[in-house]
């Protein structure tokens, strides 16, 4: 019991120091996205592009009618997720749970982990995928794997890129259990686990969708995301020049605005002057499916190109704070809070983000750059050092972080363009993982000078 005691309560350490970005800003961190999950939660309606699942969990893990349940469940279940890997790859000794939970709080002070916890977002659920996944191949406890599978099933089902970290997480359990033939009885009930969540997602969505609009599809509105994506890396304008003189598609009428340069990467889904009312969305949908097909056969090359061009900028995209900013009346945000959560309304108008203070993301005095191209070269001295020393689990720890970052930049650069949000979202796991595999490093060697009847960190 006293163990346990001791275990809660640095996990509420833990959570307390992942929710200090929220707390300081004097409320949970609010974007244009925001609203859409709110309703779509209280309302019960699957939105144009997103899924219903993030909405339902906004709306059932609040015990009480405010947001702050939300970013407390957050907090919570990254910081059990953080703590409990942490705890399996210490060795055994006396003072593994204190370092496990030291190991948390560095990672909540020095990034900007803090801010995604605070988001009210899907963005801190892309983490529990890999977290989540990880706690299942290494714990043998019941309860960490129900809970691991409960926290991927929500993670998988609250994010279309999260569902594509399933196919990948997926195809690279089947090659390891294909090639390692001594690590499949170890790998098989993840990888069935993980195969029947997949399953499930992708059934369920598809379900879903066909209910929402009688339409089969895995991802709505995603024909309209790809779209967007074509106007701003200018194929579109070398498609409609192609085609317009042989189709008779109603974007030919808008050939001239969608051709010329603009400023923001998503000027087609938002911008008041885009033709997306006209072919967008739920309008269109042949018509959008007709162009994205001519634009793949005229210009593939020049699309590569620019995926290439957008994935590289996203991997070093070190921007965690776009889209926290003093949100108007009009933003239906702002009116989801005012109509579903009306006790919140004081608090959100007198928090820093609303009172036209910048909310602060990061306690280190040094850019997001600097700070993730320091954590990068630590996660390679780190894994030269693992192999260097023949501690191949570390190394592959953090060569398994540093693809889980690159798949995340290729897919959002390929589909989306560049957004630094989106890669900042899992970037700071850099960090936790350099922690961790420095603690388990250390540890170990000490208990090899100290013989291994030592169970202390230090001799």
């Amino acid at each position: 019991m006293r163990q346990f005691i001791l275990t809660l309560g640095l996990l509420l350490l833990g959570g307390a120091a992942l929710a200090w970005t929220p707390a300081l800003n004097g409320y949970p961190l609010i974007h244009s996205d925001s609203g859409t999950y709110i309703f779509s939660g209280a309302r019960l309606f699957v939105p144009a592009d997103r899924p219903l699942a993030y909405g339902l969990f906004i709306h059932y893990v609040n015990l009480w009618p405010s947001l702050w349940g939300v970013v407390a469940l957050q907090a919570l279940a990254t910081s059990y997720l953080l703590f409990r890997n942490a705890q399996l790859l210490l060795p055994p000794m006396r003072v593994r749970t204190f370092i496990a939970c030291g190991i948390v709080i560095a990672t909540a002070l020095t990034t900007t982990v803090s801010t995604f916890v605070g988001f009210i977002s899907p963005d801190i659920l892309a983490a529990w995928c890999v977290l989540g996944g990880v706690l299942l191949f290494l714990s043998k406890r019941s309860f960490d794997r129900a809970l691991a599978t409960f926290l991927i099933l929500i993670a998988l089902a609250s994010h279309y890129t999260h569902l594509a970290f399933g196919f990948l997480a997926l195809t690279t359990c089947g090659l390891l259990y294909l090639a390692l033939p001594s690590w499949r009885a170890r790998l098989r009930r993840p990888t069935l686990i993980l195969a029947g969540l997949v399953v499930l997602i992708v059934t369920s969505t598809l379900a879903l969708n066909y209910y929402a609009k009688h339409e089969w599809t895995l991802a709505r509105g995603s024909a309209t995301m790809f779209l967007n994506r074509l106007v701003a890396s200018g194929v579109m304008r070398d498609t409609l020049a192609t085609f317009c003189g042989e189709q008779n598609w109603t974007l030919c009428n808008y050939q001239a605005v969608l051709s010329a340069p603009h400023a923001n990467n998503d000027w087609f889904l938002w911008s008041p002057g885009s033709p997306v009312e006209q072919v967008g969305w739920e309008k269109g949908a042949s018509e959008q499916n007709a162009i994205i097909g001519a634009a793949l056969r005229c210009c593939l090359r020049q699309l590569i190109v620019s995926s290439a061009q957008e994935t590289w900028q996203q991997f070093w995209f070190a921007r965690s704070g776009d889209h926290i900013a003093y949100l108007d009346e009009h933003w239906n945000a702002v009116q989801a809070i005012r109509r579903i959560y009306p006790n919140d309304v004081s608090a959100f108008l007198h928090s820093s983000q609303e009172s036209g203070n910048a909310a602060r993301i990061s306690l280190l005095p040094l850019p997001e750059a600097s700070t993730q191209l320091f954590f990068l070269m630590t996660t390679a001295l780190c894994c030269a050092l693992g192999f260097y020393f023949k501690q191949y689990d570390l190394a592959a720890i953090l060569l398994a972080t540093c693809s889980v970052l690159v798949a995340n930049a290729i897919l959002v650069g390929t589909l989306n363009g560049a957004a630094g949000r989106y890669q900042m979202r899992l970037a700071w796991l850099l960090a936790y993982c350099t922690y961790l595999c420095a603690a388990v490093f250390i540890a170990r060697r000490r208990q090899r000078a100290c013989g291994a009847s030592n169970l202390l960190s230090v001799c």
